[in-house]
């Protein structure tokens, strides 16, 4: 690749696993000060903007609504933090039944229950790369978090395979993340994200879902361009 086009790409790669790390964060943790802050960082909307493009509308939504979450709460953080935390309990933790359950096997089996044929697919991806999640065997693999952890990873390791100019590894590992967001999240982060509207609340989790939804659409057409030109 030119070396224009090589800093191009690191841009996109490093954006990447930026963006996948926050979304980990965001539906992986519960709400706490470093999370807020990242969400109110001028980093993240640095990043955010590398993203915004014409043909996903949705994506500029999530930039405003992160924009109009600061002006709500008006820098009262320990405000912020126990709405985002009541929020994300009754969303994706519980006790009461989940309006979106963040798990694959919910959507793709016929019988909507965890640790399905799904669940040992996601399981064969993370090995291949040596990817076992902390809670394992306590959470079930195809939990969201740990799905946007396992992309995260392989966007990481891209951008080294990218800095150290390994073209056919970049490559490779481009195809892997290719295929994770085909056969898996985008088979059902979609209808996660629909389901989750459902909620009373909307200060934070229905938005980020549905940007992320949006996110991994651009970021199929991001690997799409960077394939073109390695």
């Amino acid at each position: 690749m030119k070396t224009k086009t090589m800093e191009s790409v690191q841009v996109l790669l490093a954006g990447t696993t930026y963006m996948y790390q926050l979304f980990q964060n965001i539906f992986g943790n519960e709400p706490n000060a470093e999370l807020y802050q990242a969400l109110m960082d001028e980093t993240t909307k640095d990043v955010l903007e590398i993203f915004r493009t014409s043909g996903h509308p949705g994506f500029d939504k999530g930039i405003g609504h992160l924009s109009r979450l600061g002006k709500y709460f008006n820098g009262d953080t320990d405000k912020a933090l126990e709405r985002l935390s009541s929020e994300y309990t009754h969303l994706l933790i519980g006790p009461n039944k989940l309006p979106a359950p963040p798990w694959e096997s919910v959507y793709l089996s016929k019988e909507h229950l965890l640790f399905q044929e799904s669940t040992l697919k996601v399981r064969q991806a993370y090995l291949k790369h040596n990817f076992i999640p902390a809670e394992y065997p306590h959470v079930a693999d195809d939990h969201l978090a740990l799905e946007l952890d396992f992309m995260a990873n392989l966007s990481k390791m891209t951008e080294e395979a990218c800095a150290g100019q390994d073209n056919s590894r970049v490559l490779e590992l481009l195809q892997e993340q290719k295929s994770f967001l085909t056969e898996h999240l985008l088979a059902w982060v979609p209808e996660f994200a629909d389901r989750i509207q459902k909620s009373p609340t909307m200060y934070l989790y229905p938005a980020m879902a549905k940007m992320l939804n949006e996110f991994l659409h651009i970021h199929l057409e991001v690997i799409e361009e960077i394939l073109s030109v390695i």
